[in-house]
């Protein structure tokens, strides 16, 4: 390029073509030139030149930024919506547990108090038991304890041969 004559019309489209490191190289190899008086316009020019390049550069780059920037700034809407969503349905978890701990606890309060009715009627059913042994306790005892079934789903009960032992024991402990 610097073969060709000063503000030619190829010079200038090249300038107005080039990239900027291309323009930066034509400026320090026609910087003796400027310093001399000879080139002084064509310096110039390609300063000229490179500003605008470093301009229209600069204007890409703030484009793509700003694109960047509004999806950005959408993606920042999406969070926000979705970080809403899942604030409110951690609240529904929490009330949720609370209510499952409500129900476990009245489920807990509701066994005992079945298994200690159900305690209460098992002891009532039962004989009493004797804290001495009397001929006539162990007459009873005995007596409840040979029952039997027959056959056919009967219950009878062998008192007679039970109870003879029993008033026999009694007897001799006397």
């Amino acid at each position: 390029m610097a073969s060709l004559p000063i503000n030619s019309p190829e010079k200038r489209h090249w300038l107005l073509e080039s990239s900027a490191q291309e323009i930066q190289g034509f400026i320090h190899a026609s910087y003796a030139n400027y310093v001399n008086g000879y080139g002084r316009e064509e310096y110039e020019l390609a300063r000229t030149a490179l500003d605008v390049r470093i301009a229209e550069d600069a204007e890409r780059l703030a484009v793509r930024f700003e694109q960047q920037m509004i999806r950005l700034t959408g993606m920042a809407e999406e969070q926000k919506v979705l970080a809403e969503r899942l604030d409110r349905q951690t609240s529904k978890l929490i009330y949720l547990t609370y209510a499952l701990v409500v129900l476990t606890l009245l489920l807990l309060f509701f066994t005992v108090y079945l298994s200690y009715d159900t305690y209460l009627k098992s002891r009532s059913t039962e004989s009493p038991k004797p804290h001495a042994m009397t001929p006539n306790n162990r007459v009873e005892r005995t007596a409840t304890s040979r029952l039997v079934f027959d056959a056919a789903g009967n219950m009878s009960a062998d008192f007679q041969s039970q109870s003879a032992r029993s008033v026999a024991v009694a007897h001799s402990c006397r």
